[in-house]
């Protein structure tokens, strides 16, 4: 079986969902050199609060934790189920 390599991208301006861009490019360009891979891990630092933590669930929502962007902005979302098997792999670590 081949892998796919680890990727870091960073999300950047939330407008990137809204717009085409060097950005919006260059991740399509990535995109387009692997196959799709079977389950995606996504780490975010987002949030402190003194611990390690795994979301786990089925479909968890997107979390718009920012401010002072157009309306639009706030309706994207990622709308995959998530492969609770591949969770738990990634939990143990």
């Amino acid at each position: 079986m081949t892998l796919s390599p680890a990727i870091f991208i960073g999300h950047g301006d939330p407008m990137n969902t809204l717009e085409a861009n060097r950005f919006t490019q260059a991740w399509r360009e990535i995109g387009s050199l692997y196959a799709k891979p079977r389950a995606v891990l996504m780490v975010s630092a987002h949030w402190f609060f003194g611990a390690t933590a795994v979301t786990a669930m089925a479909k968890p929502r997107t979390i718009h934790d920012f401010y002072g962007f157009p309306k639009s902005s706030l309706t994207s979302t990622l709308q995959r189920p998530a492969r609770l098997t591949s969770l738990k792999k990634w939990r143990r670590w």
